[in-house]
């Protein structure tokens, strides 16, 4: 905080300095306001982080140091320099439009990344409906596992208790398989797709302080600019202001006002532009990590029913490990019905909201509703 009120008293300072040169100063030959534009807009540039790496910002000084010249020139060298002003003005825009198609391009991506995550999804959910039925059935299968374990210890397991609990196990055995290497891949898949969103929206984040700084140098821009007209030969507070301040006519003050009003508008519909997609970027990281919980209490889940199987087929050779396990099936039936109902949530998950086709970002109407997932 005090290296930024340093800063802005040394704004304050150079402003100051400026105001009592211009008073002092009847011709502008020696005002020389062109110099002045440019350096008031570089101390104010240097009191933002990204202003001095930004071309934009680069080329929003660069057109008003052009315009403040061009409008202190006498009628007939302002002929001369019309082609340089408009050239400013040109590079300006061209580089407000590679703007607007580089957020399009933003939007874009994350519209792929919804597009990925609903696919995702999707494919899980289906998966998930395909193994319930044997989930179901493996219930069954442990109730006659718990059947045979529940006879006296000991007594020898014959072979027709041996086959039967051999099958059941089997069947489970590749159902657990099955639904752990569904749950490891969805969940890898899921923390790639993490990565990408907070890839992008670390990028997005750094755009808006752009924006923002931007916006900083625009408000310091308009703040200490002079209206048009209000001095016979115009007047510069702080240098930062238009060819109007300096006179030069009507035409020429109200095209460059005009300029700089667009510029400004420019950076504040970006700025919420970016905020929408930030937003989407939020809200689809929330989606994502919620269904990545899913996924790894789907593993855990299905790697304690796999335990309990292998603790199951312990019992087949040893009366001993019989006795210890005897409460085994009782665990395990448990366990197959929590995941059975975990597994139930992941099939009712609600994603129709991310798949809507109509929701669209548009850089002009920058609307944008992106729901998590709802169960």
């Amino acid at each position: 905080m005090e290296k930024e009120q340093m800063k802005r008293d040394g704004v304050n300072a150079y402003i100051e300095d400026i105001s009592e040169r211009f008073l002092r100063n009847d011709s502008w030959d020696t005002l020389k306001p062109d110099e002045i534009a440019e350096a008031s807009l570089q101390v104010r540039a240097e009191t933002v982080d990204s202003s001095t790496e930004d071309i934009q910002t680069h080329l929003f000084g660069q057109f008003l140091s052009i315009a403040t010249h061009f409008a202190s020139l006498p009628y007939a060298q302002k002929l001369c320099k019309i082609p340089e002003l408009v050239e400013s003005i040109q590079q300006l825009l061209e580089d407000m439009m590679r703007e607007v198609r580089e957020y399009s391009d933003i939007a874009n991506e994350l519209r792929d990344l919804i597009q990925r995550f609903v696919q995702m999804v999707t494919e899980v959910k289906h998966n998930v409906n395909m193994k319930l039925p044997l989930l179901t059935a493996a219930k069954s299968q442990i109730g006659i596992v718990q059947d045979v374990m529940s006879t006296d210890p000991s007594k020898g397991l014959n072979d027709i208790d041996k086959k039967d609990i051999q099958l059941a196990l089997n069947r489970m055995s590749t159902g657990m398989q099955g639904l752990l290497s569904l749950a490891k891949s969805a969940r890898a898949e899921s923390q790639k797709l993490d990565a990408r969103i907070h890839k992008m929206t670390n990028s997005v984040q750094s755009k808006k302080l752009i924006l923002e700084e931007r916006l900083d140098v625009a408000s310091f821009c308009f703040k200490y600019a002079m209206p048009f007209g209000m001095t016979s030969t115009g007047a510069a507070v702080g240098g930062l202001v238009a060819a109007e301040s300096f006179g030069g006519g009507v035409a020429t003050g109200t095209a460059i006002l005009l300029v700089k009003k667009f510029w400004a508008r420019h950076q504040l519909t970006a700025l919420d532009y970016l905020n929408k997609i930030f937003e989407g970027l939020m809200e689809l990281s929330s989606a994502n990590r919620h269904f990545m919980g899913y996924m790894a209490n789907t593993e855990e889940k299905a790697n304690k029913v796999s335990q309990h199987i292998q603790d199951i087929q312990l019992c087949l050779e040893s009366e001993r490990q019989r006795r210890v396990n005897r409460d085994v099936c009782n665990t395990a039936i448990d366990s197959i019905a929590t995941m059975i109902e975990s597994l139930e949530r992941i099939s009712n998950l609600n994603i129709s909201k991310w798949s809507d086709n109509s929701r669209t970002i548009n850089f002009s109407k920058t609307s944008i509703t992106i729901n998590a997932i709802t169960n």
